[in-house]
């Protein structure tokens, strides 16, 4: 349901920056893109419907930001491909059974990524902590660090498949 008229400054060049996320089988192609590849990514009818009804941050259109026009992918949200992509990898794990590994490999990974890198400038001493035993070695990473004789104790919880450091 439209809300308004939106005035552009004819200064504007619509058709370049239309083209610019427009692409033809031909540009797929040159690129080494398959469509069938960026199905998951293509905004169904069915989803054009819920639009409407659906939060930003959760939209069909951030999930799906590419649309099908006669043949031609347009790029409709290009800010959401990599959002887009990160869903699809982890809708497939959850899937397959391997978020919980994923889960734990990532976790592993970036605690020793900010062991190792993240905290540098600012550490005196840090150590590695086993997590409690009552909560299983993927729901919980444990770093304690030392800074200017001050220890303070992060966790990263996984919640719904969700790592956060």
């Amino acid at each position: 349901m439209p809300k308004g008229i939106v005035r552009i400054a004819p200064a504007t060049r619509l058709d370049d920056r239309a083209r610019a996320v427009t692409f033809s089988q031909d540009d797929l192609e040159f690129l080494g893109l398959n469509r069938e590849d960026l199905e998951p990514f293509i905004l169904t009818d069915e989803d054009r419907q819920d639009i409407p009804e659906e939060s930003t941050g959760h939209s069909s259109l951030e999930k799906h930001p590419l649309i099908d026009f006669d043949g031609e992918l347009v790029f409709a949200l290009p800010h959401a491909a990599s959002p887009a992509i990160r869903r699809f990898v982890l809708s497939k794990l959850r899937k397959m059974g391997y978020l919980h590994v994923f889960g734990d490999a990532l976790g592993t990974r970036q605690a020793r990524q900010l062991k190792k890198d993240g905290l540098w400038e600012l550490k005196v001493e840090v150590e590695s902590l086993v997590p409690p035993e009552l909560v299983p070695a993927y729901k919980c990473q444990v770093i304690e660090i030392q800074l200017k004789n001050r220890k303070k104790t992060m966790r990263n919880p996984v919640q719904d498949g969700t790592i956060m450091i």
